[in-house]
C-alpha cells in the first residue's frame, strides 16, 4: 500500500517536474514539436498512399 508519508517525501524530493517532452529551456521545446509534425506528416502520407493505390 502507498502511504501518504511516502507520497509527501517523493513530492518533496521532486518539487517541480515537468511532463515528459517539455523542456525548461525556451529553445528546447521546438525540436520535439518539429519531430512530431514530421512524424504526423509521414503517417498521413503513408495513409494517403495506401488509400489511393491500395
Amino acid at each position: 500500500m502507498l502511504d501518504m508519508k511516502d507520497l509527501d517525501v517523493s513530492l518533496a524530493r521532486h518539487p517541480a517536474r515537468l511532463p515528459h517532452g517539455l523542456s525548461r529551456t525556451p529553445g528546447g521545446g521546438s525540436l520535439p514539436l518539429l519531430l512530431g509534425l514530421a512524424c504526423a506528416a509521414m503517417v498521413m502520407g503513408v495513409l494517403w498512399l495506401a488509400y489511393t493505390f491500395g
